[in-house]
């Protein structure tokens, strides 16, 4: 399976479980007298609860690094398939009772066969909690790595380029210096060279003046 369709069936598992987790909660939550132990079992759904929407968030956002776990597919799993049992057991509980009252009977019972029942699933509740934790705890460090990872390769790339940049203006430099100098050298050589042509042409005249005295027409 490619990591996109992975992705999108721990999706879906954890969102069906997230929901069986809030309806039992509602569930619980509207019988009135229920027993102390199974109203502590809404306690403990409720830390569940925020795991759940965590990671639910998480794979929403894209952070494949969650995945990449095999734990937690099947503790999300079991975490819905625990979640969906219990409700059945409180549908039964409730099946002759009143709105927001457990009959009698489903009280005793519950009380003398129920709290095996009840400690198992709390500690299906906490082996899942302790599992999403663990996970997200790993991806949330993954990505500060990934993070931290990519700042450092910027401020590398930054001092290259700042580097790069100095060697350039130094190089400018250095070339238009050179420049100056051609300038400056061969306008020295022009003038002498208009020089020595005017000291040519003026011997050339001198000359040719000597030359008509000596020989007169």
């Amino acid at each position: 399976m490619d990591p996109v369709s992975t992705i999108a069936a721990v999706l879906a598992i954890t969102t069906a479980a997230l929901q069986s987790a809030q309806f039992l909660i509602k569930t619980i939550d509207n019988v009135k007298d229920a027993l102390g132990t199974v109203r502590d079992i809404s306690a403990d759904l409720r830390a569940v609860e925020p795991v759940l929407q965590n990671l639910k968030d998480a794979l929403q956002d894209g952070s494949s690094q969650i995945t990449l776990g095999d734990q937690i597919r099947p503790a999300v799993e079991n975490c819905d398939r625990a979640c969906k049992a219990f409700q059945s057991q409180v549908n039964r509980w409730m099946k002759h009772s009143k709105e927001d009252k457990i009959f009698w009977m489903y009280r005793w019972k519950i009380g003398l066969f129920g709290q095996e029942r009840i400690k198992t699933f709390k500690g299906q509740l906490g082996d899942c909690k302790g599992t999403l934790t663990v996970v997200l705890s790993m991806a949330t460090l993954q990505k500060d790595l990934a993070k931290e990872h990519k700042d450092s390769i910027l401020k590398v790339n930054e001092a290259e380029l700042q580097q790069e940049l100095s060697t350039a203006g130094t190089e400018m430099v250095q070339i238009e210096h050179s420049l100056q100098k051609l300038t400056v050298g061969g306008s020295t050589e022009s003038d002498k060279e208009l020089e020595q042509s005017k000291s040519v042409a003026a011997a050339g005249v001198i000359n040719g003046m000597d030359f008509k005295d000596l020989h007169p027409r």
